[in-house]
């Protein structure tokens, strides 16, 4: 079985002014996505269709080393695992990234939520952090696209 690096080899607090709380530095990005709830998955297990609320869309407006920020119709529950698959784009084939949420803000079109990446499967080929170069390459893309 392989290793996977851990990100915490770096106090990344040492780098921060004293009044920002983001432990990275993050990057704009205009993608539509969609977010598999997994855990209503794993609660639906039994049953061979899968429901309208199990996938849900979402629009990534940012993401930085640690998660992805973006719009969403529906509440998701803070602790949720979630697997967001990207469309394939520009040379890349569809890209799949797990994470969790850990905030989600009611807006007046929406919520806000946020995911934070992290493995939610043993296998170690479904680390989220070896999709990071395929989310730089989108975020490149969708800024040469809007400017």
């Amino acid at each position: 079985m392989g290793e996977i690096a851990v990100m915490d080899s770096v106090d990344r607090t040492e780098f921060r002014p004293e009044n920002e709380r983001r432990q990275f530095r993050r990057f704009p990005m205009q993608l539509g996505v969609t977010a598999r709830r997994d855990d209503l998955l794993d609660q639906h297990a039994s049953s061979d269709a899968e429901r309208p609320e199990q996938t849900v869309a979402l629009n990534v407006t940012d993401f930085s080393l640690g998660g992805m920020r973006g719009g969403c119709a529906m509440a998701l529950r803070r602790d949720e695992r979630v697997t967001v698959c990207m469309p394939p784009f520009g040379t890349r084939p569809q890209v799949s990234v797990t994470g969790r949420v850990v905030r989600c803000h009611r807006e007046k079109d929406g919520f806000d939520v946020g995911i934070e990446f992290c493995q939610t499967c043993d296998e170690p080929e479904s680390s989220p952090w070896l999709r990071i170069p395929d989310l730089f390459y989108m975020a490149g893309e969708c800024n040469r696209e809007l400017h």
